[in-house]
């Protein structure tokens, strides 16, 4: 689609989607439901926006990284969040292995040791999604990631990450069995 027929500059308006200060004004569910839906929308747009995607998936790589490079400031939780989601909902369209600093899903998985719940769970999440995208690549990493996990000598983080690793295979799993039942439907018509 031309989304700049509908809503004119194109990049303004995604960058007033990024803008989160109002959200810190909602409860944390109501800012767990819209950062969902924003993070939906952003996807949508970019995933018909090649260029602009691309200049976006190099930005978030880079502002993704945990733990954060030397002299870096943290970001505020929902914009992190924000991020994640967005991309992992790109990454079911879109095969994400097939940027080289996303070969090996490493932001999604750094992600996963962040001292926020909220931003483990997203990064889950976002990993089920990328995974469904990208197929055989990232489906390696996770299950390899799981069998990892599963033998942590430390018993209690071994167990919340494999809890997260097991939320991205669900969501694997439920993306896949969606396609399917689309494509039946599909079929059927």
């Amino acid at each position: 689609p031309e989304y700049e027929i509908y809503f004119g500059d194109l990049k303004s308006w995604l960058i007033s989607l990024f803008d989160t200060k109002t959200l810190a004004q909602l409860q944390a569910q109501g800012q767990r439901d819209v950062v969902a839906n924003l993070a939906q929308c952003i996807s949508e747009i970019l995933t018909h926006q090649s260029q602009e995607l691309k200049q976006y998936v190099d930005e978030w790589t880079k502002m993704l990284q945990y733990p954060l490079p030397d002299g870096n400031q943290p970001d505020p939780i929902i914009d992190r969040e924000l991020r994640l989601l967005a991309l992992g909902q790109c990454g079911k369209y879109l095969n994400l292995s097939e940027y080289p600093e996303l070969s090996q899903a490493s932001q999604f998985l750094q992600n996963l040791d962040h001292p926020s719940d909220e931003i483990q769970n997203a990064a889950a999440v976002a990993f089920g999604y990328a995974t469904a995208g990208a197929g055989a690549v990232y489906l390696k990493v996770l299950t390899d990631q799981l069998s990892e996990a599963s033998g942590t000598t430390q018993e209690s983080r071994g167990q919340k990450k494999q809890r997260l690793l097991l939320t991205s295979l669900r969501e694997v799993l439920c993306l896949d069995k969606s396609m399917a039942d689309t494509a039946d439907v599909y079929d059927e018509v």
